[in-house]
């Protein structure tokens, strides 16, 4: 937990713990894709409505597993090479992101990247959700599935 690097790439004293390297990426597979409508809405009280048809993937990670409610339609995940957008609040178990229609179920998605130049890092995470690093660090649930390498 503590080989993270608690500051931005762009900050003055980032070089200081340059030697530190991400300790962790997540990652989770795609549950569920559905094709919604105009008008139709997603999560607790459909606080994502959508204006054109699109696909919504479902994940099944959410509050429960770490991730922060404040961080609600704030945060990107990867899909491969591609950045997808979290959308509605994030709810105990589960969390949506808009998709497209070459997903597939089971499909891996990255939710925190141990890369530094990527969207969804934890320093994503901790920002959008009002916090540091730390603090998000100690939130994931502690029977989530770890690979030491």
């Amino acid at each position: 937990m503590y080989g993270y690097n608690p500051l931005n790439l762009e900050d003055p004293l980032y070089t200081k713990g340059k030697e530190l390297r991400p300790a962790l990426s997540i990652t989770s597979r795609i549950i569920s894709l559905h094709e919604v409508w105009p008008g139709e809405g997603v999560s607790y009280g459909h606080t994502h409505r959508f204006q054109d048809r699109e696909i919504v993937g479902t994940i099944p990670f959410g509050y429960a597993e770490g991730l922060s409610r404040l961080a609600s339609s704030k945060i990107l995940f990867t899909i491969g090479k591609k950045s997808v957008q979290q959308i509605g609040t994030i709810c105990m178990n589960l969390c949506s992101f808009l998709a497209d229609d070459r997903l597939e179920i089971g499909d891996e998605i990255e939710i925190i990247s141990c890369n530094p130049k990527n969207k969804n890092t934890l320093m994503s995470l901790a920002e959008a959700s009002q916090t540091i690093p730390y603090e998000c660090l100690i939130r994931f649930e502690k029977g989530m599935r770890r690979e030491i390498i």
